[in-house]
Order: structure tokens, then C-alpha cells, then sequence
């Protein structure tokens, strides 16, 4: 049984106060049915004493420990103070009110390099009130926690070159060699002593408690008073992920739209694309659209939940994904990964084999040059009838030190993907029916093929000026091409089960130049402290078709021969020889956006934080239709701007929990084919509104995370049908999204992590010009959904074993009954086995394991999209 701390029951009376007022007011005003019962008598914890006494520090001394660093503040008082620890890049930053330095010279303290794996120690007075120890480690940011010492208060911290030799059974670490340093004053008698122990750090599972995604700045996630979650690389490594679809189980709120081939999620609700996926905090995805989004050369993936334009520009207003891809590492190895798989319908034993290699290490004996190269195979068959797929891939980066304060790092991308038999549009589902015909269907023909390829060349620069100002710049070219040529089902015949298909053979060009520069820079307005953003960033997309081909059915006998779901016949055409193309044009497609923005991230004490921010878009875009001879067929063109806003304010009563609410705004410009006069064009961008709270807490000794949230999403400005002229729209439409979201991520203990969330959203349409559509529920938007992911390594043994389940609810797949699809709910599970002895690591994964029959989303009657069944991979890992 784990013992129940102190701290621990502390924070569970804090949540209970401030969650009693969180439901009276917020819920209430979110328009959420209570699902907690809280009570109404609760106990605050104390702290400390606005109109106390400051302590006075006279002596900081630094003492060698045998796991690291002793930091004691010599100090008359006799009360233990309440501290508050932030994380800054490799930096611990500890906190201690109600004190005041009194060092000779009134200075502060700063030691470099007092002990192995520590760069350096400072203590200063942070504002008149309050003194700030920080810890900096030389590849890391060291962890902590809070113990007794019969000098006083002990803060525990372990840096990370220590913890290298801790891991995975702590041995007794070698003692530094550093000398202590001479106090900077003698202690007086009497006096008493803040210590501040100093050993290794432990491993902290799937733990990650910062973030830059949500600020642009190094900033605690206990800090940032939105919701955002993190799925570090153990996890993609653990469950086996492949694609972005893979992890979405592991965050609350986040589901699959449609094909997992495909780029296309929904997040609280709302359709999220390629555009709202940026990689490396960059916009412009340097993957097509229907291309999956691999993992092979990924770090972790951030998601950030609700509007987030202040900082990112145009999004959908359920939040965006950045994708972090692994950088160059100091210590040299080499890791190669084998791993051939079978599923359930497939052909063959091992019908599946992906290859790997991952090298990594310093170019010269300075270690100002590193490397990073990841070669990624993948010859894989489906389920699904006459698909398969190969892919290759090459992610080199490099990272070269120029200097103590400047860092340059390129990063690239080459990928080459063949998808045989798709594009993928799902199996049918006649008048509703999901099973009415089995999950290998497909309408393609086995000659159907969608090849992609793609680059993209970025570079990232930083440098600092100084501890308070901080230059970061990054650029980044990408360009992909996207092959179609496939059969596109058209909708059935009057019989109920034949299809008519049309032909589309199609060559998609993209390409697109960003840019991002921010300026980082700390200060101070007496007490309050302040984090200052100033940020720029542009982007110019290009897009064009040539040529988009259509053969179509037109009627029952059109030249591309329709196919009887129940008994379909394959092969009835010489493809595309026999088709009559009805439909040829070109197109070209332009968008530049820019904007520059400001934030503030203010610190009015230890327990009391805020943020503000604010940004200015301008949008270009430009449409344009030709015909196969190069005339001018139509030309649709907008410009507009935009000024969004960003609120939020975190109270921190403890160090490991802080309460948040916030307010954000985004905003989307309409699809460019939508903005000719004829239809009632051009049209004011979408705009969006998010309010959320929360709470976010640190448990069994800042081992384990969890973020609980409510928020209510309201998206304005939508095109629907005008009433008094079907072909033409106007802009009355409105859809809001309300729910509660809870998160879990770290450790039990010491073996056992888990990841888990659940998520309950209410996505519906609030305004329409059809009555039939009010109230009507977002497509593939579940109200209930829920995942757990949990691993556990057998003490002094080789073996683990980790599982999971996750669970969808049912979903609607359009808001017109007409259209609909009622996909039913599911729960998947899956388990994972675990062997490492030495430099090998075997995992063997069985995804579905029941071989339930699911459907991850779909568009209607002739396309949804059944989940994989049974799938089994032994991956093997080598590293030198």
C-alpha cells in the first residue's frame, strides 16, 4: 500500500476547495451536467504569511555530498519555509518567499561547475520578497523534491549525469571531486539552516512537465493556464506507434476523423487537418495531406487543446498537434530495429517488415558538431483488398555550437511513399448498415495506386545576449507531390447496392516557405516578474493540380463500369484506356500569411501567475482555374486580417499544483473555392472563443501528473445553405463544444507508469439555416471516450509487460440525417511483452487483441473506415 503523505492529503483538500468553486461557477456557466460531487467543507493549506517576518539569509556554502551537492542558506529563523520550484531548459529554479538575501556586498551567490552533471548554482533575490536558488545541469534540467532535515528544510535534487549511473538499479554514485567552495560568510551561533541536497535524478517514466508549445517559451506545464498534453517517445516506442493516429488514444478529446491513411483528426469536436499539424513549432507541414504522418524520427508530440491563434495564426479552434523530431545527442550510439508483423486477413505469415537505423553522436573531439541520421524502411501488406504499402524515409540532422551562447541546428526530411489499391475511401455502409459487407472491401481497383514524396530543409537558430534575452530564429522550405489515380465512389444506385464510381487521375504539387523569429527577454516592475514574447512568422503556401482528369459514371451505363458491393467484379475496364474523361482542368493556389504577436507571462508572486497575449494576422489568397489548354477558366481572390486575443491566470498554492482558468481566441479563413459571387462570396474568416479551468497537480513525489479541465468552444461565421437560393451560402452558421477532460501520466512507482485520460464533449451544431440541423452532434465527434496505456518492469528482471484499452463511443459521420452514419462504440485492447538483456531489447506487441470489428470514422453510406483487426509485431532493438 502506497502511505498517504502530508502533501499529498494537502493537495487533495486544495482540490477540494477550489473544484467547490470551480462547479458552482464555471460548470454552471459551461452548461456541463456535474459528474463530481465535491464537498462543500474543506481545510486550505496555510501559506506562508504576507506580513511575516522575512528571514534573512547571511551565508550561502556549498558542501559535496557522495549522490552530489549539498546547497545550504544559513539563516537565524527557526520556521521552515514554504518553497515553489519552476523549470527552465536545464534549469531548476527554487523559489523561497518571505526571505532576503544579507550576503557581503549585498551580492548574490554563483558557483560554476561545483559538481559532475551540474553546471552551476546561483542564488539571488528574486523580487524585495523572495529569493530564488537555481540549479542548472550540464545536459539537463535536474528534478526535486522536497524532504525533513533536522537543519531544517531539504530540498532533494537529482542532476541528471548522476541519475545515467543510477539507472536501472541505483548503485552508489561516485563522489564528486569538486571542493567545496568557503561559505561567503561565517554562520552566527544559533543560526539554523535552509538545505538544499543535491544528488541524482530518477527516471520519471512517461512523465513530461514542460513544454514549449504552449507559450513558445521553456515554461512548466503547472504554469500555462490551458490544457496541453504531451506523448513522449517512451510511449511511441512502448504501444508500437507508427502514425499520428496511433497515439490518439493517449489524449483526452482526441479522435480519428477519417482514414487512418490520411492526415485527419477531431479535437474537442472539430475537424483538425494538415494545417493545424506543425512540425518543429513551425507552420507548414512538410507531409501531403493524405499521406500518414510517421514517427519514425519523432521526439514527442504536443497537443495543445482550443484556439490557439494567438501564437500559431489561422487554426481550427480545437487546438493543434506539433510534431518534435529527435536532435543530435552528445553520447554516441547506434541503434538498429527490426520488426516484422502479421495481421489478421492479410496475406502471407510476416506480412509486414519495417527497418531502421538510428546514429547519433558528436562529429569532432570539441563536441561542437553533432549528428543525427535516421533511415527508415516499410514493406507492409493490409487487410484491406489490393493494398499495400512501401515506404522509405531519411531524417539527417545536425547541431553545431557555435559559440557558449549560439546554437544552430538543420533538421531535414526525404520520404517516399507507394500506396497500392487507394486512395483509400472506406467499405459501404447501405442504408446505414456497417456490416453489411466484410472490413477487407474496398471500391478500388487493384491497378489503383496514390504515390507520395516529399522534403523539407529546416534550420533553427538561438542565441543568447545575455541570462535575460534570448534570440530565436527558424526557416523552413517543404514541398510534396501526391499521385491519385483511383476509383472514387459516387453514391448508389437505385437498387441499394451497386455503386457508381468515377476515375480520378490526379497530380497534386505543394509548397511552402516559413519563417518564425521571437524575442525572448526577462524583467522586472518592482516585485512582478515578467516573461516578455515579441514574435513575427509568414508563411507562403503553393499549391496546383495538373492535371485533374474525372471520368464519371454520369448514369448507370457511364464508361466506368459500377460495382455491386455484394458481389463485386474487379478488372470489367482496361484502366484508364477505356474511360471517356468528361473532366480536365488545372488549378493553382496561393496563401501568404504573416503576423507578428506579444506576450507576457507575469509573475506576481510564487503562487500567483498570469498571461497575456495578442497577435495580428493578415491573410493573401488566391484561387485559380484553367483549362488543359492554359485559358482562363475562373479566379477567386481574398485578402483579410484579424486581431486575436489570449488570457489566463494560474494560482500555484503548493509547488506541485496550481489552478488555471483562460481565455483564447482563433480564427480560419474560408476555403478559397468558396469565395466567388456566385455563391455568395468572399466571405469573413471563421472565428472562435474557448473559456477553460482546470486544475493540474504533481503527485507521489512529482512522479505522477494530472490535469483535469472544463471548457465550452464556440465557432462562428460557418457557411450554410441560404435559404432563398440553395447555390449560394451565407454566414449564419454556429457550432459549440463543451466538455471535461481528465489526464493521468507518470509514475506509480518506480516500475510501473501508466498513461490515461478520458474525455467528455458535447459538440453541436447552435445555429443553422435548416431547423434539422440545430442540436444535431459534430461528425465523428464521440461524447464519451476514454484510454489507458500502462507498463511494468519486474524488479531485478529482464521482463515487462504493458496494456492497454481504449474506448470510443458512438458517432454520427454527418449532420444531415439524410447523409448520417451511426458508427457504433468500441473498446480495443492491446498488450506488449517485454525482454532486454544487454544492448538487445525485444517488445512484442498484439494490437486489437480480441480482433474486435471497429470503425475509427467515416463520411457515409459509401465510405467508413474499419479499425485493423488482430495485428502482432516482434520488434527487436540493438544498440552499439
Amino acid at each position: 500500500m502506497i502511505p498517504v503523505s502530508k502533501r499529498l492529503l494537502a493537495n487533495f483538500i486544495n482540490i477540494c476547495c477550489v473544484l467547490n468553486i470551480l462547479l458552482r461557477s464555471v460548470v454552471k456557466n459551461l452548461g456541463v451536467t456535474s459528474v463530481f460531487l465535491v464537498a462543500n467543507t474543506c481545510i486550505l493549506v496555510s501559506t506562508q504569511p504576507a506580513f511575516a517576518q522575512a528571514r534573512q539569509v547571511t551565508g550561502v556554502r556549498l558542501d559535496p555530498t557522495d549522490s552530489g551537492l549539498e546547497v545550504i542558506l544559513e539563516t537565524p529563523s527557526e520556521e521552515q519555509p514554504q518553497v515553489f520550484k519552476t523549470r527552465f531548459g536545464r534549469t531548476l529554479a527554487i523559489d523561497i518567499p518571505n526571505t532576503q538575501l544579507r550576503l557581503p556586498e549585498d551580492k548574490g551567490f554563483r558557483e560554476n561547475n561545483p559538481a559532475s552533471g551540474v553546471a552551476q548554482v546561483t542564488v539571488v533575490q528574486q523580487n524585495p520578497n523572495s529569493v530564488r536558488v537555481t540549479v542548472t545541469g550540464t545536459e539537463a534540467v535536474p528534478s526535486a523534491e522536497v524532504i525533513e532535515s533536522a537543519q531544517g528544510l531539504a530540498l532533494s535534487v537529482r542532476s541528471p549525469s548522476a541519475a545515467a549511473e543510477t539507472l536501472p538499479a541505483p548503485p552508489t554514485p561516485e563522489t564528486p571531486q569538486a571542493e567545496p567552495p568557503a561559505p561567503t560568510a561565517p554562520s552566527a551561533a544559533g543560526e539554523e539552516a535552509i538545505e538544499l541536497v543535491v544528488p541524482a535524478v530518477g527516471e520519471e517514466g512517461y512523465l513530461v512537465d514542460e513544454a514549449t508549445t504552449g507559450t513558445r517559451t521553456e515554461t512548466p506545464i503547472l504554469d500555462i493556464p490551458q490544457s496541453i498534453e504531451v506523448v513522449p517517445e517512451e510511449v511511441i516506442e512502448d504501444q508500437d506507434a507508427d502514425t499520428l493516429d496511433d497515439i490518439t488514444r493517449n489524449v483526452g478529446g482526441f479522435n480519428q476523423f477519417s482514414s487512418p491513411n490520411y492526415q485527419d483528426f477531431a479535437l474537442r469536436g472539430f475537424r483538425l487537418q494538415e494545417d493545424s499539424i506543425i512540425y518543429n513549432g513551425l507552420r507548414g507541414n512538410p507531409f501531403d495531406k493524405f499521406a500518414p504522418l510517421k514517427l519514425n524520427n519523432v521526439e514527442q508530440v504536443d497537443v495543445l487543446k482550443g484556439p490557439a491563434s494567438v501564437l500559431y495564426g489561422q487554426l481550427e479552434p480545437g487546438g493543434l498537434v506539433n510534431i518534435v523530431t529527435k536532435k543530435p545527442q552528445e553520447d554516441p550510439f547506434t541503434e538498429v530495429k527490426v520488426a516484422p508483423g502479421s495481421q489478421e486477413l492479410a496475406p502471407g505469415v510476416f506480412d509486414q517488415l519495417e527497418l531502421q537505423l538510428d546514429s547519433t553522436g558528436p562529429l569532432n573531439e570539441s563536441e561542437t558538431l553533432l549528428y543525427r541520421l535516421i533511415l527508415a524502411y516499410e514493406d507492409s501488406n493490409s487487410f484491406r483488398n489490393f493494398q499495400e504499402l512501401k515506404y522509405k524515409s531519411i531524417y539527417p540532422s545536425l547541431t553545431w555550437r557555435i559559440g557558449e551562447a549560439t546554437t544552430l541546428d538543420f533538421t531535414a526530411i526525404f520520404y517516399d511513399e507507394d500506396r497500392e489499391g487507394q486512395r483509400d475511401r472506406g467499405i459501404a455502409a447501405p442504408g446505414g448498415d456497417v456490416s453489411a459487407v466484410p472490413i477487407d472491401f474496398t471500391t478500388n481497383e487493384p491497378g489503383d495506386i496514390a504515390k507520395s514524396e516529399g522534403s523539407a530543409l529546416q534550420l533553427d537558430l538561438e542565441h543568447e545576449f545575455s541570462e535575460d534575452l534570448e534570440l530565436e530564429a527558424a526557416a523552413r522550405y517543404a514541398q510534396s507531390d501526391y499521385t491519385n489515380n483511383y476509383h472514387e465512389p459516387r453514391g448508389f444506385l437505385d437498387d441499394g447496392r451497386t455503386i457508381k464510381r468515377q476515375y480520378r487521375n490526379q497530380v497534386l504539387s505543394d509548397s511552402s516557405y516559413t519563417f518564425n523569429v521571437n524575442l525572448i527577454g526577462n524583467l522586472e516592475t518592482g516585485p512582478v516578474a515578467h516573461k516578455i514574447l515579441l514574435g513575427a512568422d509568414a508563411t507562403r503556401t503553393t499549391s496546383e493540380g495538373s492535371p485533374n482528369r474525372f471520368a464519371s459514371p454520369i448514369s448507370e451505363d457511364g464508361t466506368v463500369p459500377p460495382l455491386d458491393i455484394f458481389d463485386p467484379i474487379y478488372g470489367q475496364a482496361d484502366v484508364p484506356e477505356d474511360y471517356v474523361f468528361d473532366s480536365e482542368f488545372l488549378f493553382e493556389s496561393e496563401q501568404f500569411v504573416y503576423g507578428v504577436y506579444a506576450q507576457d507571462q507575469i509573475e506576481f508572486s510564487p503562487q500567483w501567475k498570469g498571461l497575456v497575449g495578442v497577435r495580428y494576422d493578415s491573410f493573401d489568397q488566391e484561387f485559380t482555374e484553367f483549362t488543359t489548354s492554359g485559358d482562363l477558366e475562373s479566379e477567386q481572390e481574398q485578402s483579410d486580417s484579424d486581431l486575436t486575443l489570449r488570457g489566463g491566470i494560474v494560482y500555484q498554492p503548493s509547488d506541485n499544483l496550481s489552478f488555471y482558468t483562460s481565455y483564447s481566441e482563433g480564427f480560419s479563413p474560408q476555403d478559397t473555392s468558396d469565395q466567388t459571387p456566385e455563391q455568395g462570396g468572399p466571405f469573413d474568416p471563421t472565428t472562435s472563443e474557448q473559456i477553460e479551468a482546470g486544475v493540474k497537480a504533481f503527485w507521489l513525489e512529482d512522479r505522477l501528473s494530472t490535469t483535469l479541465a472544463f471548457y465550452r468552444i464556440t465557432k462562428q461565421n460557418i457557411l450554410v445553405a441560404d435559404p432563398e437560393d440553395p447555390d449560394r451560402s451565407i454566414q449564419l452558421g454556429e457550432t459549440e463544444s463543451k466538455g471535461i477532460e481528465l489526464s493521468i501520466t507518470g509514475l506509480i512507482t518506480e516500475n510501473w507508469r501508466v498513461i490515461a485520460n478520458y474525455a467528455y464533449n458535447d459538440a453541436r451544431v447552435t445555429e443553422d439555416t435548416n431547423p434539422d440541423n440545430v442540436g444535431e452532434l459534430l461528425p465523428n465527434a464521440p461524447k464519451n471516450s476514454a484510454g489507458l496505456w500502462t507498463r511494468y518492469d519486474f524488479p531485478n528482471s529482464n521482463f515487462g509487460v504493458g496494456g492497454g484499452l481504449n474506448y470510443v463511443a458512438e458517432r454520427e459521420t454527418d449532420i444531415s440525417a439524410d447523409e448520417n452514419v451511426n458508427l457504433p462504440s468500441y473498446v480495443k485492447a492491446d498488450l506488449a511483452l517485454f525482454y532486454t538483456v544487454e544492448d538487445l531489447e525485444v517488445a512484442v506487441n498484439v494490437k486489437n487483441v480480441f480482433d474486435e470489428v471497429y470503425f475509427v470514422g467515416g463520411f457515409g453510406e459509401t465510405g467508413v473506415f474499419p479499425g485493423a483487426p488482430r495485428t502482432i509485431t516482434v520488434n527487436a532493438f540493438y544498440t552499439f
